[in-house]
């Protein structure tokens, strides 16, 4: 059978606190093996973090409001941000020694958008929803050499979900009620 919260031995693990000397609480949204993390330092205004070696390594100043979201294993940290609600998104990059990149607007988001993976290269896929609850989405991809792309842009709906280090795409595509 599976196993149960009973059954894990809390002596398994070393807690490690986190700690950072800015204002507010950290979200964090992903981590590294190295145990760097990326997330969100939640205060009066939301912005993403790159928390490393005991400490914040970044904070993305250059935007309204935004929130880490992926890593890679080359130091690189991805996230969202805008200008204010309901603004086009913004994909950041992070690279390892704490530059921060506005890569491209997502125009159309209207803060409606997700990053779900970045590969090794540091190219992401995301997707954005044209508002709240079901509607369609559409899937994006950024890559230095082409910089943002929507897949299938005519399509009812497209969803991207990973990118491997060729820059392969995978996810789904629906037009006329088929997959």
């Amino acid at each position: 059978g599976a196993a149960g919260i009973a059954d894990i031995n809390p002596a398994c693990y070393d807690a490690e606190e986190v700690t950072h000397d800015e204002p507010g609480t950290l979200l964090p949204a992903a981590m590294d093996d190295t145990g760097r993390i990326t997330g969100t330092l939640d205060g009066s205004v939301d912005r993403m973090v790159v928390h490393a070696d005991g400490g914040i390594t970044t904070i993305v100043t250059q935007l309204a409001q935004s929130e880490g979201q992926l890593l890679n294993d080359v130091g690189q940290a991805a996230g969202l941000g805008s200008t204010g609600v309901g603004q086009h998104d913004r994909i950041i990059r992070v690279d390892a020694d704490g530059t921060v990149q506005i890569l491209a607007v997502v125009t159309g988001s209207g803060g409606w958008s997700i990053l779900l993976d970045m590969n090794d290269a540091g190219s992401i896929v995301g997707n954005y929803s044209g508002g709240s609850g079901p509607s369609d989405w559409q899937a994006f991809v950024w890559t230095d050499a082409d910089g943002l792309t929507f897949i299938e842009p005519t399509a009812d709906t497209t969803y991207a979900r990973a990118i491997d280090d060729d820059d392969r795409v995978a996810g789904m595509v629906q037009t006329d009620d088929g997959y």
